[in-house]
């Protein structure tokens, strides 16, 4: 990006132009640049949905695959009968998601890449 002697946004080439007047949208471009240089660096596959899965991810998979449950936890190794087991606490947003991908028949591993860090191992 080159500034002439003037300054201000007009000054600046055409994708610089582009860039200062949508804010957001470079800063996010910037941040999946970085993440996607990260994983190269690291030896990793950035567009691999097993590489963004996180603790969470089998929760919100499971979420999108077969809704939310709360059940006591009768029967669960360390827990005691009364206490309650499920999925119920998790943000349903990534799951909403996930899910409407599946009613325009998208596949699941593609879903899971384009919500990065979806995928369950």
């Amino acid at each position: 990006m080159a500034l002439k002697a003037n300054g201000g946004v007009g000054s600046l080439d055409p994708l610089g132009q582009w860039l200062a007047r949508r804010p957001l949208r470079t800063a996010m471009l910037s941040g999946a640049a970085v993440l996607v240089i990260g994983a190269l660096v690291g030896g990793h596959n950035p567009f691999d949905a097993h590489n963004w899965a996180t603790f969470d991810s089998g929760l919100y998979r499971e979420i999108s695959e077969r809704g939310y449950w709360l059940k006591q936890c009768d029967g669960v190794a360390n827990r005691s009968a009364s206490d309650w087991c499920g999925n119920a606490a998790w943000a349903p947003a990534l799951p909403v998601l996930m899910h409407s991908g599946r009613w325009i028949g998208i596949a699941w591993s593609k879903r899971a890449s384009s919500c990065r860090g979806c995928a369950g191992r």
